[in-house]
């Protein structure tokens, strides 16, 4: 009998029972769990509870590293030979899972079988790398074993061999690739890029804005067709949205994740993985929208997870929680400064609603009544302006029109508010702001948005 087989003929060399204490074996550290039975072999550390009751059982058995082949899907397939189908009656490994983490690849997968005539899973984990593979064998036959399971390998820790260097630390070792801030685009207005308190700078590019902050990078995508397109079917949605946006830009996709979609009013979309960028760097790339609300497809750009995990506080993908918000308050920096020269010509915005009444006894329509405005503002040359509004509301037959216009100077005491002297016979003072779209902007005017004329 090999070293590495034995799965259900325990070698007992120490068996005892555990209360939870850290335990080291070979590479990994880990927290066993707590009253599992432990089987000690030289190259096999196994774990084991069973319930007489029912018949059920789960069997945690580590195995001792060995020299990797250098490819971690080799490393899966020779393991899962060695331990798994010499053993037991498997089929192929279905569901397979591969993460990357400190330089190790891991990949997971698992295969029905029967045992004394019940259902039964072997589910096979493979560490790769630093020149090691080592394997960890989950074997059950009831499924509420598997949380206990689960939790070892979720904290398990391995040790790097000596003498060897994680991807992350290459990295750090290798100079720098000097990416200078990208040069803002020249659309005819006074201000291109923002200087964000916070640290944040934003820059206006032909097709997204870019938020830059040490070596974080955020594109605000402008909206597009593509990005617009309805699509029942959210991944299908997410899956063309990544190859237009992020796809043509990075090659080498790993560690692929994805938030499950969910039904709801407002859908968060959210994708990530580690690519490697068009300078040849490795970087951690993520994909966001949120309830298509903006229009805005917001990509963060890190040198690692961990580094935008930092900053955007975004580990566990839970939908409905508030953890995605620093990621969707990042479209507010597509936000420039406005100059009086920007403001000259005509910018309008407008707003139609309509409700609709139905007898609730026979069905019948009873009746609807509409709103509607139009709003603009002339700038004029020597500070001037002209503002008017026009309403129209009511019910068919019987609408309502209110005009009201006022005139007078302008001016502006900083980049971000504006001035008026006669807002229906009051001075006002609004915020002001642009917007970018692709090949234009949009003014905000105390909270509205004008399009130019």
């Amino acid at each position: 009998m090999s070293v590495r087989s034995g799965l259900f003929i325990i070698l007992l060399v120490i068996s005892t029972t555990l209360q939870a204490q850290p335990e080291k074996f070979d590479l990994a550290s880990f927290t066993p769990p707590a009253r599992w039975k432990k089987s000690v072999t030289n190259n096999v550390l196994q774990y084991s509870t069973t319930d007489t009751k029912d018949k059920s059982f789960c069997l945690l058995s580590f195995y001792k590293s060995i020299p990797s082949q250098g490819d971690a899907g080799t490393d899966f397939n020779t393991e899962w030979q060695g331990i798994v189908a010499k053993q037991l009656p498997v089929s192929d490994p279905q569901g397979d899972t591969t993460m990357e983490s400190n330089g190790w690849i891991i990949k997971t997968a698992a295969s029905p079988f029967r045992f004394e005539n019940a259902d039964a899973i072997a589910m096979l984990t493979v560490f790769s790398g630093h020149g090691k593979c080592m394997s960890v064998l989950i074997t059950t036959n009831n499924d509420r074993y598997l949380p206990e399971a689960y939790g070892v390998l979720d904290n398990m820790v391995l040790d790097i061999p000596a003498g060897t260097v994680t991807k992350q630390e290459e990295q750090l070792n290798t100079p720098p690739v000097n990416i200078p801030p990208p040069a803002a685009i020249n659309d005819g207005f006074s201000f291109s890029s923002t200087n964000f308190d916070d640290g944040w700078v934003s820059t206006i590019q032909a097709d997204w804005v870019e938020v830059r902050k040490n070596d974080i990078r955020v594109l605000i995508h402008y909206p597009n067709p593509v990005t617009d397109e309805y699509n029942s079917d959210a991944a299908a949605k997410e899956n063309r949205v990544w190859d237009y946006l992020v796809g043509p830009r990075y090659t080498s996709l790993r560690n692929f994740e994805r938030l499950k979609s969910f039904a709801s009013y407002e859908p968060h979309h959210f994708m990530a993985g580690t690519l490697t960028d068009q300078t040849g760097r490795e970087v951690f790339v993520a994909l966001f929208n949120k309830g298509d609300k903006t229009g805005y497809w917001l990509e963060f750009i890190c040198p690692d997870r961990a580094s935008f995990t930092r900053e955007f506080g975004v580990d566990k993908y839970d939908a409905y929680s508030n953890v995605w918000d620093p990621m969707f308050k990042m479209g507010n920096y597509n936000k420039f400064g406005v100059s009086l020269a920007d403001l000259q010509g005509k910018w309008t915005t407008s707003f139609t609603g309509i409700t609709q009444y139905v007898n609730i006894y026979t069905g019948f329509a009873a009746g609807a009544e509409s709103y509607s405005s139009a709003q603009d503002y002339e700038f004029l040359p020597g500070n001037t302006y002209n503002w008017q509004i026009h309403v129209a509301s009511g019910s068919t037959g019987s609408m309502k029109h209110q005009n009201v216009k006022s005139s007078g100077k302008l001016g502006m005491s900083d980049n971000w508010n504006i001035h008026l002297s006669n807002m229906e016979g009051r001075p006002q003072t609004y915020p002001v702001s642009f917007r970018c779209v692709k090949g234009a902007r949009i003014l905000w005017i105390n909270g509205m948005a004008y399009g130019k004329q």
